[in-house]
């Protein structure tokens, strides 16, 4: 089974408390990864099979919270930052099944 995003790019998302620039880094990857995965699922099959497989609005507003946590500029706590993370991390992980799936 072909997974979509990477295993080490989801699980090195929450390490943002103690490295802000590799979360930072992460995410911008998988907010690209997500825009390129969500435009081909859309082309080849139709909007509802996209937002299905990728939940693209909640988990990028999620992976943006992680962004703004690691550069400060927002006021979200700690474990504002962990449940946004967590969140992105279920979602993407939900996201390789759904793709796999897909057989694309």
């Amino acid at each position: 089974m072909t997974q979509f995003f990477g295993d080490h790019m989801i699980n090195k998302l929450i390490e943002g408390d103690y490295e802000p620039a590799l979360t930072i880094a992460m995410a911008n990857g998988l907010k690209d990864k997500l825009e390129s995965g969500y435009e081909e699922v859309w082309t080849k099959f139709d909007q509802k099979c996209a937002d299905h497989v990728f939940n693209k609005q909640y988990t990028e507003r999620a992976l943006n919270n992680c962004i703004a946590f690691c550069n400060k500029t927002n006021d979200l706590t700690q474990e504002d930052f962990i449940i946004n993370c967590e969140y992105a991390q279920n979602y993407l992980k939900k996201a390789n099944i759904e793709y796999a799936k897909l057989e694309l």
